[in-house]
């Protein structure tokens, strides 16, 4: 994708949610790249990250991050954290 270019991180995830409730699913969050900051079992950390492109910011996220709780490996509770500014957010109304 980036055709040799020095991207660092090498990996991650580009996350976003949707509201499947709407007749017409509605996107609630722009993609964020994200990586995996823990997993418990019953819960995923993913950390907004900061992409850089030759040593030079290209994206920055870091202000950014969420928690999946997992019952039995399905999400039950997504918290959507704002860590610049102190809120964190809580989804816990999932259906399928």
């Amino acid at each position: 994708m980036f055709n040799g270019l020095d991207v660092t991180p090498k990996e991650g995830f580009l996350v976003t949610m949707w509201n499947m409730d709407m007749p017409v699913p509605t996107q609630q969050m722009q993609p964020k790249l994200m990586v995996m900051s823990a997993d418990t079992g019953d819960k995923i950390l993913l950390r907004g990250i900061q992409l850089q492109a030759m040593g030079v910011v290209a994206y920055d996220n870091k202000d950014y991050g969420i928690t999946l709780h997992l019952k039995n490996r399905d999400v039950v509770k997504c918290v959507l954290h704002m860590y610049d500014r102190g809120v964190d957010i809580e989804y816990d109304e999932f259906t399928r």
